[in-house]
């Protein structure tokens, strides 16, 4: 009823992206989020092209119809219309719910609005229009992923959710567990539209851990984080124009520091050399390299750091 944007989102607007933008387009590197209607959409569009997709990460989304759902939203439309006939002037409730049957199940035949209703006008649900809205629910849709592919999910939600959302969260992770499909959770003490910076940054650290996964074609055999080793700090980062390495060497070793760009081209070798036991501080100042994501691989005897860094 309003458009197609699956295609949209699918084909013109990574296209827009590929071409305006510098970025990778492995599948290992890309992300889908959004919020609310966004966060239904992040999880659907990946559940339907898991293939283009590492992870999903909705904020506020609903992915499944429970009951809890269907009886919340029931008492909300009868409290905006005072009943069950429906005029979308009545309320936000009322409002959400046409936008939601117009996108789920329309009906270009059934004026005025163009869409079969959810519910009658006694308050039932209809089945016939459940099983379309049953369509577009994300946790039906995941038993069929193949089990290889690694499609994962971090799902947001406030536990005070007003659109009665959280429920469906509950449920989709339910559905995730059982299909052994890796996902985390950030919920929140809010409401449905309250940004949680939290929760965002938790987030952000989870997507970071699923790029880094994506390096290992920088034949690093095993990136040992171990602070009592090597503790390998960056700073500052992001950087502008220098960045210092600190590390500590618990022996003499030979010890080689390299900087990569994320797609695993080589850039520079900041330092090269025998090293002594303890502390040790290298400050290296970029050489025109363009603002994007680096790898840091500090190799040192046996012992091999990797951390990610970012030019500004």
């Amino acid at each position: 009823l309003y458009g197609n944007y699956e295609d949209y989102v699918i084909n013109d607007l990574r296209e827009f992206i590929r071409t305006n933008f510098r970025v990778l387009t492995s599948k290992n590197f890309q992300f889908i989020h959004g919020h609310s209607m966004g966060g239904f959409g992040s999880a659907y569009l990946a559940a339907r092209h898991p293939d283009l997709f590492r992870a999903s990460c909705p904020s506020a989304g609903a992915f499944t119809w429970p009951d809890t759902l269907l009886n919340a939203w029931r008492t909300y439309l009868y409290n905006e219309n005072n009943g069950y006939h429906f005029n979308y002037n009545a309320g936000q409730y009322t409002q959400i719910y046409f936008t939601l049957c117009g996108g789920f199940s329309p009906d270009t035949a059934m004026p005025p609005w163009y869409f079969e209703s959810l519910y009658d006008t006694l308050g039932h649900v209809v089945e016939s229009v459940y099983s379309r809205w049953k369509g577009f629910m994300s946790a039906d849709m995941i038993r069929d992923i193949s089990p290889e592919n690694n499609l994962a999910f971090f799902l947001i939600c406030g536990i005070e959710d007003e659109l009665s959302f959280f429920p469906s969260n509950l449920e989709f992770t339910d559905t995730l567990q059982k299909y052994g499909r890796h996902y985390r959770t950030a919920w929140h003490n809010s409401g449905h539209s309250t940004f949680d910076p939290v929760s965002h940054q938790k987030m952000f650290h989870w997507v970071d851990s699923l790029i880094m996964e994506a390096y290992s074609h920088l034949d690093v055999p095993e990136a040992n984080q171990d602070p009592a080793l090597l503790n390998l700090i960056c700073f500052p980062n992001p950087f502008s124009t220098e960045v210092q390495f600190t590390f500590t060497l618990p022996h003499a070793c030979q010890v080689t520091l390299q900087m990569f760009h994320v797609d695993g081209k080589f850039v520079a070798e900041v330092a090269r050399g025998e090293m002594g036991t303890g502390g040790h501080q290298i400050t290296w100042s970029d050489t025109g390299i363009l603002p994007g994501v680096y790898v840091c691989r500090l190799h040192a005897g046996e012992q091999t750091v990797v951390k990610r860094i970012i030019k500004l």
